[in-house]
């Protein structure tokens, strides 16, 4: 009995692990999907108005890149064509503002885009 209760769980565990790894592989090829993130920062502004829109412009530039583009602006470690050619910005990027005092005493604002991307990473394993 305690024998089947085993392979009973066992068998539950490889099948609801399975789903979770296929979601990184892609089938049939020796790539999965690698996902990384990156912030990067826009110029000074003098309103928290300005920093965002400021940031939303890099954002919307960044989705309407091509992946050459991407991989120069994000540094992303893409070497073969296939990886780059996968390169995208994934829906979930956003944006923030810091806020600072310079040393004159003015209050400066600027964007931190937080871009999340993924592209295909070769296996060679």
């Amino acid at each position: 009995m305690k024998t089947v209760k085993s392979l009973l769980v066992a068998a539950s565990l490889v099948a609801f692990s399975v789903p979770s790894m296929a979601s990184t592989l892609v089938a049939g090829s020796k790539y999965s999907v690698e996902t990384n993130s990156r912030t990067l920062v826009t110029q000074v502004s003098d309103s928290k108005e300005g920093a965002y829109a400021a940031g939303q412009d890099m954002l919307s530039e960044l989705q309407q890149s091509n992946p050459a583009e991407l991989r120069s602006i994000l540094k992303a470690n893409t070497f073969q064509p296939k990886e780059l050619a996968s390169l995208q910005v994934k829906d979930n990027s956003y944006i923030t503002v810091e806020e600072s005092m310079n040393a004159a005493g003015n209050m400066e604002y600027r964007a931190l885009v937080n871009v999340q991307y993924q592209h295909l990473r070769y296996d060679n394993n």
